[in-house]
Order: C-alpha cells, then sequence, then structure tokens
C-alpha cells in the first residue's frame, strides 16, 4: 500500500486513476492525501458526485444510481486491461441508467464517470456468466 500511496503523490494526475483501480481490484482503501480523506472522497465531494452500480456480480445488465451536478458526464466502461467497452452520455437531471452487459465476457470492469475531461468517479463491478 505504501507503494501505492507513493505512486499516487508523486503523479496526482496520471497516477491517481491507476491506483485507485489498483485499490478497488486488490480492496485496499484509496490513497490518503493532506486532511484524511482519499483523492477521490476528496474530488467526489467536491464535484457533488457519488454513484452506485447494481446487481454486482451481474450477469444480464447493470443499473448505474447517481448524483451529479453540472452539465453532462461521460458514463466509461472498462476492462480490466484499462480497454474502453462502451461509453454512455449520463444527463445530470437523471439519475439512474441501466445497460445491457449480455454481450461482456465474464471477468472484472469498471464504471468510470468523466466530467469536463476529469474523472469525478469510479467503481468496479463483476460480470458472471451462469
Amino acid at each position: 500500500m505504501n507503494a501505492l500511496n507513493k505512486i499516487s503523490q508523486e503523479n496526482p494526475t496520471i497516477g491517481r486513476d491507476a491506483v485507485a483501480s489498483a485499490c478497488v481490484m486488490l480492496g485496499y482503501d484509496l490513497p490518503e492525501s493532506q486532511g484524511g480523506q482519499s483523492i477521490f472522497t476528496q474530488f467526489n465531494k467536491l464535484q457533488g458526485t457519488f454513484g452506485n452500480i447494481y446487481p454486482n456480480p451481474t450477469d444480464e445488465s447493470a443499473t448505474f444510481q447517481y448524483s451529479l451536478l453540472g452539465n453532462s458526464a461521460n458514463l466509461k466502461i472498462t476492462d480490466i486491461t484499462g480497454r474502453t467497452i462502451n461509453t454512455f452520455i449520463l444527463n445530470t437531471e437523471e439519475n439512474i441508467f441501466s445497460f445491457s452487459v449480455k454481450n461482456y465476457s465474464e471477468g472484472i470492469y469498471f464504471v468510470k464517470v468523466e466530467q469536463a475531461g476529469k474523472n469525478v468517479f469510479t467503481s468496479k463491478f463483476v460480470v458472471i456468466k451462469k
């Protein structure tokens, strides 16, 4: 964890997303910054952003419930290698978005919300095949 913390502090722009993904995959708390809160917690509070994806794990579809401030945002689905699988546009006036995962391979995926070119939310979900 110390190594991840160091990467995040030394590379706040590029390292932040990589460290957050690694922490989510490994089940670690996100790295702490000044003030004792994670970088993403501070950033998300500033942006007024939160989200929840369910059911998790899923086999047919997933629902992303969210709260956003400002203009529309992009919802990007990536696989564990960082490859973009899908991109959707979220309306800030809505608070729920559902999408199919029927064509996804079994594995770990990330949902990332971007506003104004910045990542404001990241979460992991798992696709299983029955």
